[in-house]
């Protein structure tokens, strides 16, 4: 797990296209943003200007309400 979440691995595995870097760094590392690999924009994944918004309008009752509290007691 320590090798997974290193910046090194997280530049080798984004740049195959397994998965999105987790690092700020490597999410904007050169090698990972024209990789080429699906989704094409990369740049929604690290540019601030991006919002994200919940898939699901009542999303934010849903966490306070049931998901937060369920996953508290984990």
């Amino acid at each position: 797990m320590k090798h997974l979440g290193s910046y090194e691995a997280q530049i080798i595995y984004g740049t195959e296209g397994r998965f999105i870097p987790s690092l700020k760094k490597a999410i904007q590392d050169p090698a990972f943003t024209k990789s080429g690999k699906s989704p094409k924009n990369m740049a929604a994944f690290y540019d601030p200007r991006t919002k994200l918004l919940p898939l699901i309008p009542e999303f934010q009752q849903i966490e306070a309400e049931i998901w937060n509290p369920q996953l508290n007691k984990i």
